[in-house]
């Protein structure tokens, strides 16, 4: 399993010279896919995205709009702590509906560290509308992954750079605090928790807020489990609130550390800390060793 898995992290290494859009009959899914159990359970909707075409830039507003939030959806909690207040309508509370449509410099502040997380990432994995073609849901998986410090350092470069550093760099002091802050806790308990054991690192998982509540990120990490099933590998990934974490758990994964709110900046009381009811939580998928 691991050695078919570096020749695809090859091809989609040079995946700028694939067609936009690399669906379930194209070669290069095919391949990625090979061997999987019951593919007959993938969604036919489902996409490999290249690196770098109008796709990858579809796929990165989609993430953009699920975890900025709206007025009918939450955004994600993380980000939404990071980025604090200073991006929403007078009165909004953090972790809930906006009451306004996101503004662009919400979006643009969201688009950061969406890129941050893109970066991080070697497999974009898409889900979409067969008739408009438009992205419905993206997860941005990194695999096979080693989690050691060395890892999480070159990753950090690699994606400060896709994120533009001048653009991370001119955020507000107090943003780049608490985003340092979430990035060493959920880093110190991925190693801890993997060993320096190989396994798909699942990054991202985002779904348009329009197609939320219908099967799209669930049928994505089916896709996503399949592989690491085939490569006998597990799978790690990490997510805040109770909500989330159920839904994680209905595909397989199973809490290892959570961290109940407040959880506090260490030296920093003058930030307000992360209240996110059902607080930080890191989840493992445990390997399947009875599918072949």
């Amino acid at each position: 399993g691991f050695a078919r898995t570096r020749r695809i992290l090859f091809i989609l290494h040079r995946s700028y010279q694939l067609p936009s859009m690399a669906g379930p009959g194209s070669a290069i899914f095919q391949l990625v896919f090979r061997d999987v159990s019951s593919p007959e359970r993938l969604d036919p909707r489902l996409c490999i995205v290249p690196a770098s075409d109008s796709s990858h830039q579809e796929a990165l507003e989609c993430s953009n709009l699920s975890f900025c939030g709206t007025t009918q959806s939450a955004p994600e909690g993380v980000i939404d702590w990071i980025i604090g207040t200073a991006y929403r309508e007078p009165g909004d509370e953090l972790y809930g509906p906006l009451s306004a449509p996101p503004s662009l410099q919400r979006l643009q502040a969201f688009s950061i560290f969406n890129n941050l997380l893109f970066g991080k990432t070697n497999l974009r994995l898409c889900l979409r509308d067969p008739s408009t073609h438009s992205i419905l849901g993206v997860a941005n998986v990194k695999l096979p992954y080693n989690a050691t410090p060395f890892t999480w350092l070159a990753d950090e470069i690699k994606s400060l750079w896709a994120a533009g550093p001048v653009r991370a760099l001119c955020l507000p002091r107090d943003v780049l605090k608490r985003a340092f802050f979430i990035g060493h806790i959920f880093e110190a308990r991925h190693s801890e928790t993997m060993r320096g054991e190989r396994h798909y690192y699942v990054g991202q998982v985002a779904v348009h807020p329009e197609h939320q509540g219908r099967g799209v990120g669930s049928a994505i990490l089916r896709a996503v489990n399949a592989l690491a099933d085939r490569d006998g590998l597990s799978c790690f990934l990490e997510t805040s609130g109770e909500r989330n974490a159920k839904i994680y758990e209905k595909s397989g994964y199973q809490r290892c550390h959570a961290f109940e709110p407040p959880v506090a900046v260490p030296g920093r009381p003058d930030l307000e800390p992360f209240m996110m009811p059902g607080g930080l939580i890191a989840m493992v998928r445990p390997v399947r060793k009875e599918v072949k």
